[in-house]
């Protein structure tokens, strides 16, 4: 196998048609950069350079080869230009994965204090199931998840952080939208849009299925926005994490009970993670620490 230092003498001495020259470009003993050459010529099997009256000229066997190893040594080169900068951008992004319907403003102060802490630092977020986030923690395609999931892999390390209640989006004149919270009992009657995605809202409905309550799913989706849109032309109710909705067509309304997600920061085990990664973790469980504190004051 051909060696890169090989290549990169072998070049020199074609670019300086001088061996004592080649070798202080590259930074090497002659005698070093000879056995070298010799080497490449052993490997190719034969002479690369003509020697003879004073001067250094390429073989045809030199010639040969030498459009070849331009390339690799091109292409070895661009590579490592290549990987310089990921490994630069992947030092300065923080890659986060959220779980559906997590209300962005429980974690937007911890994303403003990493922006905050340097100007190159950028964040990319992508939204999806919990499957998807553990999915993507494996595979490396995410630093950080913001999961709802209640269990993961022995692989993933969960940090509770937050409870998210549930809550239920009526059309703004429906009936039940002049009450403060709505049991689910009141919705046994009512068409149920189902949005696909909601990490807890299966487990929900089991309960209480098992509690001898029924429900009439209509519709099923992933789109929220297709099920407000719904929702708010009257096809039905949805059921869906208590968050703000941007829609003034509908009303949101908390579930009464003990009707809660998890919400937990996951990482990798045992994998070496990046700056920004460890300063957003830190952020994250440090606000959140806070908001308790100011949740439970008098």
């Amino acid at each position: 196998m051909v060696e890169t230092h090989e290549i990169r003498y072998f070049l020199a001495v074609c670019k300086e048609q001088n061996f004592t020259r080649a070798a202080q470009r590259c930074c090497v003993a002659q005698p070093s950069l000879t056995r070298a050459i010799k080497k490449l010529e052993d490997k190719y099997g034969g002479p690369l350079f003509d020697r003879t009256r004073g001067r250094i000229a390429l073989t045809d066997l030199g010639r040969r080869v030498y459009s070849h190893l331009e390339n690799a040594m091109s292409g070895i080169v661009s590579a490592g230009v290549e990987a310089n900068q990921f490994k630069r951008a992947r030092m300065t992004t923080l890659r986060l994965g959220v779980a559906t319907a997590i209300q962005p403003s429980l974690f937007e102060p911890a994303i403003n204090k990493l922006l905050q802490a340097s100007p190159s630092i950028r964040v990319d977020v992508r939204e999806g199931t919990g499957d998807w986030i553990v999915h993507s923690l494996l595979t490396d395609e995410i630093d950080v998840g913001l999961s709802a999931s209640s269990e993961h892999p022995e692989l993933v390390e969960a940090a509770p952080l937050y409870e998210q209640r549930f809550s239920i989006v009526l059309p703004v004149a429906h009936p039940l939208a002049r009450s403060s919270e709505v049991s689910l009992s009141e919705l046994t009657h009512e068409k149920i849009i189902s949005v696909a995605g909601y990490d807890g809202l299966d487990h929900l409905l089991a309960e209480a299925q098992i509690n001898g309550l029924q429900f009439n799913t209509v519709v099923t989706t992933n789109s929220e926005a297709w099920a407000l849109d719904l929702t708010a032309n009257g096809f039905g109710v949805t059921i869906m994490p208590l968050k703000p909705v941007y829609c003034p067509r509908v009303t949101v309304r908390p579930l009464t009970g003990p009707l809660t997600r998890v919400l937990s920061l996951i990482t990798m085990r045992g994998r070496r993670r990046m700056g920004t990664a460890e300063q957003f973790i830190r952020n994250a469980r440090r606000l959140a620490v806070r908001s308790e504190t100011e949740t439970c004051a008098p």
